[in-house]
């Protein structure tokens, strides 16, 4: 019953998260949501829990893996074929440490710990996203993160006083550049929490140079221009170099993110997406509009997918 999935999750929520796997883009210590993320998300954990069981009832929930949360947990352009191309720019080994800049509901954080035996730092800023990754990892305890570990802060990727500086093997941002207008500052951040030689790795929606065409919203990250600050790959390039980072490679993804917003806005117009999807987290009347626009903005060239790795120079301090 909806009291008995309520009581559950209301004691999941008391359980100290000190398992093996997140923060905001406000500065403030007590950061509250991005708006943009916020409204269909209370009881989140439980609609997701619910909409397992109506599915996948042979799932145990109280020993979930990744693979059980495949379809939720690769939240951005691309899915899964995304985060392994960032996880494939790392160089993740067991026992690193390791920043999750934006880590929505977790996905990212605990794949990353489970395949890589690494301990994972998780920030969001939307309180709603980091209880529901709390939930879901904690259900993960019986081994569904092998040898690494997570941990979540809701605070903002722009300040992240919990993080030691120099700390950090590597870090990286999979479609949160958009919501961040200050990169500069954003990237002078990963610069501090990074050790000397540590890899940062930026996966985010660009703007094709080349277009003139206005983007159409709403979309994925934004509901409208107030909150949407893509840049062109150029000025990602000029925000991290500025913050004292060195650019080895910047790639763009363009056919890749074309293929993926085509077949995802398919899935979408015929009612074809899997029960625990992104979908979740958004309007369904809503998610089919940004879902539209996304691949319209794709076939228009007005954006684009890059992946940008950058490295922490051994004896460079961050440019003020």
């Amino acid at each position: 019953t909806q009291s008995t999935w309520g009581n559950r999750l209301e004691m999941l929520k008391r359980v100290p998260v000190c398992v093996r796997a997140v923060a905001s883009h406000s500065s403030s210590s007590s950061p509250s949501s991005h708006p943009h993320y916020s409204p269909n998300n209370h009881n989140l954990a439980d609609r997701i829990l619910k909409a397992i069981v109506a599915t996948r009832p042979q799932v145990n929930l109280h020993a979930l893996t990744p693979a059980d949360l495949a379809d939720l947990d690769e939240f951005h352009t691309a899915g899964k074929r995304g985060s392994q191309i960032v996880f494939d720019s790392l160089g993740l080994v067991p026992q690193m440490k390791v920043l999750d800049l934006g880590c929505g509901l977790g996905g990212p954080a605990r794949y990353a710990a489970a395949t890589y035996s690494c301990h994972v730092i998780g920030v969001d800023i939307t309180p709603e996203f980091i209880d529901t990754a709390k939930i879901l990892t904690s259900r993960m305890q019986n081994g569904g993160l092998g040898n690494g570990s997570v941990e979540f802060h809701c605070a903002s990727v722009t300040s992240m006083p919990f993080v030691p500086s120099g700390s950090i093997d590597a870090a990286f941002t999979i479609h949160v550049g958009m919501n961040i207008k200050d990169k500069t500052g954003f990237y002078r951040e990963v610069f501090r929490c990074l050790k000397p030689g540590g890899t940062f790795v930026v996966f985010d929606v660009a703007r094709d140079p080349t277009s003139t065409t206005d983007i159409q919203y709403p979309v994925p990250w934004a509901r409208d221009p107030a909150d949407s600050f893509v840049v062109t790959p150029a000025e990602y390039r000029a925000a991290a170099e500025n913050a004292g980072l060195e650019v080895t490679e910047l790639q763009d993804f363009f056919v890749l993110s074309e293929q993926f917003a085509a077949s995802n806005q398919q899935a979408v117009s015929h009612n074809q997406l899997p029960p625990v999807a992104a979908a979740l987290v958004f309007d369904p009347v809503l998610f089919k509009q940004m879902a539209a626009n996304r691949t319209t903005n794709m076939k228009n060239k007005t954006t684009t997918l890059v992946r940008m790795v950058c490295r922490r120079p051994n004896n460079l301090q961050s440019r003020l």
